[in-house]
């Protein structure tokens, strides 16, 4: 990986900063008919998510990657 590279991934990641636990909730968590989330699951995901972004990476899912680079997306397109 070159500097340019994770410079331009850092700023990115920085787009997770503006999330609040009612858009985490959103984004990792959506409400669908039939589904339900333990708040005790959610409630722990946020606090890794909040105290240990990096670790909250690494424990993530690539499905929850996807998730959060479809929400960083939409974040950076908002900023334009």
């Amino acid at each position: 990986m070159d500097c340019d590279t994770l410079i331009s991934i850092t700023d990115d990641l920085k787009y997770m900063g503006r999330m609040t636990f009612s858009q985490f909730k959103i984004v990792f968590y959506p409400t669908k008919e039939g589904v339900w989330h333990d708040p005790n699951q959610q409630h722990r995901s946020w606090s890794l998510f909040a105290t240990d972004p990096m670790r909250f990476l690494w424990s993530c899912s690539y499905d929850k990657l996807e998730l959060l680079c479809q929400y960083v997306k939409t974040q950076k397109e908002g900023d334009q």
